[in-house]
C-alpha cells in the first residue's frame, strides 16, 4: 500500500491521527481507533550542519523538504507553521542586509503503524469515512529536530554584501562538527570574532531554550548544547495513508495542484518580496523621514505589496479544487489576472524605480546643502508646514530652499491603488517618463545651481543671528523642481530669490605709487538683488580687517605696497560669499625726501626731474566716489597750485583714505 511523505512543519502529529489533505489541516481529537501497539523502527541518530547563504523562498522550502501540494498550502497561508518551520517566514527586510544561516538537523527514531493495525477489524470509528472530514491517516512519524541560526548584519554603502557573507561563511566553517559529547564548538581566538560580533542572531528551532540567542557568541554557546537538548525529538516528517485504501466510500483528494502553477505563484511572491525590501529601504531614507509627500507615496506602494487578501482567495480556492468542486483553471485564471495587473512585477518595478529616483535626487540635494546631514550645519530641515510657519513667524528673515514638486501623482500607482483596480484592464510596462521633474536634465541643472548658491550663501551668513536658513517642501506647480523663498517679518517676499554668487575678481584699473583704482565686477548670478558691496581690507591679517561699504563699482584705495581685500555683494539682509584677493600700488618714481603736503591751496614738491601727478578733491561723504581726475607732470622745483586738499586719517567712518 502506498503512502505520501509530508513535512511536519512543527505541527503536533501523532500516529493514527486523521488529516485532511484538501486544506492540509490536522483533525484534532479524531482517529480511526485507539492504537496501543506500535511498531518501532529505530534508526541511528544522524546529525549534520549546513551553512546557507541563499534566502530565496524556493531554497527555504527545499531545505525543509516542502514541495508539491503542501508548498501550495503554505504559500496560500493554509498551514500554520511552528518551531523550526518558522524559518520559512523569516525573510530579509532590506537589500542592504547580509544574511548567513547555520542549519543544524538531526533524526532520532521512526515509528510506524503496521497494516494489521489498520485492518477493518481494528477500526472502531467507521463514521469517519461517512462524515468526509478527512482524506488521510497518519501511519508513520520520523522524529528529530531542526534548528536555524539566522545571522543578519546591515551593510553600509561602501561594503559589498556578498563579500561580507562569504567572509562570515568562512568563520562558520571553522566551527567543528557538533559532537554528542557537546565539546567546545568554537575557539573564538582563532576566528574573526570582532567582525562576527557585528551579526545579530535569530533562532528558529524544535528545541526548548531558556533564552534564544541574539548574538554570534550566544549562538555558538547554544549550538554546542543542541545534541543534549533534542532528546527524542519532535515529528519532522510523517507518512499519510489515503483513507480510500481502507474504505472505498471514504473522501479523497480528487485533484492535485500542478507544480507549474505552484512555481508560478512562488515566483510572483518572491518578486513581491524583493519589491517589499526595496520599499523598506526607501522607508528608511532621509527624504521619506522628512517629507510627507514622499512618505505617502512609499506607503501606498508598500500597501500594494501586501498579499494577505490574495492568500485569503487562494485559501478558499485550493480545498475546492482538490475536492473536485472547482477546476484548476479557476486558479490559473485568477493568478493570470493578478499578474497582468495588480501584481505585474514589471509594472510594480517601474513604479518603484520612479519612487527611488525621486528619493535619490532629493537625498542628493539634502546632503549637498546640509553637508551629509551634519548637526552643525547652518541650514535646518523643516518637515512640516506648521514647523515652517513657526520658524518664519519667529525669525526676522528666513531664506528657504524649497522643493516644489515632491509627491506628484504617479498615474500608474494611482490606478493600482484605485478601489476599482480589480476590474481595470491589464496595464503594460511603460517607458520612463523623462518629463517628470526628477528625470529632467534642465530641472536638475537648475536645482544644482540654486542649491550651490543657497549653500554658499548660508555659509557666508552663518553668524547672522537674525536670518534663518531652512530647507522645506511646498508644492508649487509654477516652479518645477525647487526654488528659494525669502520671508521677512512673517511674510513671504519672494518666491524666486537668487542669492548672489561670489563676486568676480576686481580689475585694477589705475595703479600709482600710493593708490590703486579697483573696478568691481558684479557676481555671475544674483546680481539683480545686490544693493551694495562690502569691502574688507588689511595689510596684514594679524592687524585686523577694516570694513567699508560701497555703492559704486569703482573704488580708489590708498595702498601700502600690498593690500589684502575681501569683497562680497550685499543684499538688504545678508551678504554673498566672500572673494579674497590682493592688490598693490605701482611705484612710478623714486623720490627723496618724502613728499610734503599742506592744507593750503599751494603744494610744494621735492622730486626727481619729472613727476607724474593726478589730483582731485575728495570729501568724506563720497565713499570712494571722487571728482574728475586732473593728470599733469612737472619738472624739479616747480611750484604748483591747485584746488584745496583735505587731509584725512587712514580710516574715516569705516572708509579708507582716498586722495
Amino acid at each position: 500500500s502506498s503512502s505520501d511523505a509530508s513535512s511536519a512543519l512543527g505541527r503536533p502529529f501523532s500516529l493514527g491521527m486523521l488529516y485532511d489533505c484538501r486544506s492540509d489541516h490536522l483533525i484534532p481529537g479524531s482517529t480511526l481507533s485507539h492504537f496501543s501497539l506500535t511498531h518501532y523502527s529505530l534508526t541511528q541518530s544522524v546529525s549534520q550542519s549546513v551553512i546557507i547563504t541563499s534566502d530565496s523562498t524556493a531554497d527555504k522550502y527545499s531545505v525543509l523538504n516542502v514541495n508539491g501540494s503542501l508548498k501550495a498550502s503554505c504559500l496560500a497561508g493554509l498551514v500554520k507553521v511552528e518551531g523550526s518551520a518558522k524559518y520559512l517566514k523569516d525573510v530579509k527586510e532590506s537589500q542592504n542586509q547580509a544574511r548567513v544561516t547555520l542549519w543544524y538537523t538531526t533524526t532520532r527514531k521512526n515509528t510506524q503503524l503496521s497494516m494489521n493495525q489498520l485492518g477493518q477489524e481494528h477500526i472502531k470509528y467507521k463514521e469517519v469515512f461517512r462524515e468526509g472530514i478527512a482524506t488521510h491517516v497518519v501511519t508513520g512519524i520520523l522524529y528529530g529536530a531542526n534548528a536555524f541560526f539566522v545571522f543578519d548584519r546591515e551593510v553600509s554603502s561602501d561594503e559589498d554584501r556578498k563579500d561580507i557573507e562569504g567572509n562570515f561563511k568562512v568563520t562558520l566553517n571553522s566551527v567543528p562538527y557538533v559532537s554528542i559529547g557537546g565539546k567546545s564548538a568554537l575557539d573564538t581566538k582563532n576566528t574573526s570574532e570582532t567582525k562576527a560580533e557585528k551579526f545579530s542572531c535569530r533562532f528558529h528551532g524544535d528545541v526548548l531554550l531558556e533564552n534564544n540567542p541574539v548574538s554570534f557568541q550566544d549562538a555558538m554557546d547554544t549550538y554546542k548544547t543542541l545534541p543534549q537538548k533534542v532528546g527524542e525529538g519532535v515529528p519532522v516528517q510523517v507518512n499519510l495513508l489515503p483513507l480510500k485504501e481502507l474504505d472505498p466510500t471514504a473522501t479523497q483528494m480528487v485533484c492535485q495542484i500542478s507544480g507549474s502553477l505552484v512555481d508560478q505563484w512562488q515566483t510572483a511572491l518572491e518578486d513581491l518580496s524583493e519589491l517589499e525590501m526595496r520599499c523598506n529601504d526607501a522607508m528608511r531614507s532621509k527624504p521619506v523621514k522628512y517629507f510627507k509627500e514622499i512618505d505617502a507615496k512609499v506607503k501606498t506602494f508598500k500597501k500594494l505589496c501586501f498579499t494577505e487578501h490574495l492568500k485569503t482567495t487562494l485559501a478558499d480556492l485550493l480545498p475546492s479544487i482538490r475536492g473536485g468542486e472547482k477546476e484548476e483553471r479557476v486558479l490559473s485564471d485568477f493568478l493570470k489576472k493578478q499578474q497582468e495587473f495588480r501584481f505585474n512585477s514589471n509594472i510594480l518595478s517601474e513604479c518603484m524605480d520612479r519612487i527611488e529616483r525621486e528619493i535619490d535626487v532629493v537625498d542628493r540635494f539634502l546632503r549637498m546643502i546640509t553637508e551629509d546631514y551634519s548637526q552643525t550645519c547652518s541650514t535646518k530641515i523643516v518637515a512640516s508646514k506648521r514647523g515652517l510657519d513657526k520658524e518664519v513667524l519667529n525669525s526676522k528673515c528666513v531664506v528657504c530652499f524649497t522643493f516644489t514638486s515632491l509627491g506628484g501623482e504617479d498615474p500608474i500607482l494611482s490606478a493600482l491603488d484605485s478601489p476599482s483596480s480589480e476590474s481595470t484592464q491589464a496595464l503594460v510596462p511603460v517607458k520612463p517618463d523623462l518629463t517628470r521633474w526628477y528625470h529632467s536634465d534642465n530641472v536638475f541643472d537648475d536645482m544644482d545651481k540654486q542649491a550651490g548658491l543657497f549653500k554658499d550663501f548660508a555659509e557666508a551668513n552663518k553668524e547672522d543671528t537674525q536670518t534663518r536658513f531652512l530647507l522645506a517642501s511646498i508644492p508649487n506647480k509654477e516652479q518645477e523642481g525647487a526654488s528659494i523663498y525669502f520671508y521677512e517679518k512673517g511674510s513671504k517676499r519672494n518666491e524666486h530669490l537668487e542669492p548672489p554668487s561670489k563676486p568676480e575678481k576686481p580689475t585694477a584699473r589705475d595703479r600709482y605709487h600710493n593708490s590703486v583704482t579697483l573696478e568691481l565686477l558684479p557676481p555671475d548670478r544674483g546680481a539683480r538683488d545686490v544693493t551694495h558691496y562690502l569691502i574688507e581690507y588689511c595689510i596684514d591679517e594679524k592687524d585686523g580687517w577694516c570694513i567699508s561699504f560701497y555703492w559704486s563699482t569703482v573704488l580708489l584705495f590708498c595702498c601700502s605696497p600690498v593690500l589684502l581685500f575681501c569683497c562680497s555683494a550685499v543684499l538688504l539682509f545678508s551678504c554673498s560669499p566672500v572673494l579674497l584677493f590682493s592688490c598693490s600700488a605701482v611705484l612710478l618714481f623714486c623720490c627723496s625726501p618724502v613728499l610734503l603736503f599742506s592744507c593750503s591751496a599751494v603744494l610744494l614738491f621735492c622730486c626727481s626731474p619729472v613727476l607724474l601727478f593726478c589730483c582731485s578733491p575728495v570729501f568724506p561723504s563720497c565713499f570712494g566716489m571722487s571728482s574728475t581726475v586732473l593728470l599733469f607732470s612737472c619738472s624739479p622745483n616747480l611750484l604748483l597750485s591747485c584746488c584745496p586738499v583735505l587731509l584725512f586719517s587712514p580710516v574715516v567712518l569705516g572708509c579708507p583714505l582716498l586722495f
